[in-house]
């Protein structure tokens, strides 16, 4: 949380503050698409996988949204 409080208070502009949130959800998504692209593992129940799965659709919205507001700049 450290490194985000850092990343955040140095930018200069709230459009700055949107792009470094998009990148940084941008890395969470292709960490997680990746993992799912694995297919899933045993270690994870079928419950968690799901969740996961979900995880994804609403990141990948979230993503849509700050695409939309960067568009507005």
């Amino acid at each position: 949380r450290d490194v985000f409080e850092k990343s955040y208070h140095q930018s200069q502009t709230p459009q700055d503050r949107v792009r470094l949130e998009q990148r940084e959800l941008n890395e969470k998504l292709d960490a997680l698409e990746n993992f799912l692209d694995k297919g899933q593992p045993h270690f994870i129940d079928d419950e968690q996988w799901a969740l996961l799965q979900e995880q994804h659709k609403y990141m990948d919205a979230y993503n849509d949204v700050l695409t939309k507001r960067t568009a507005l700049f």
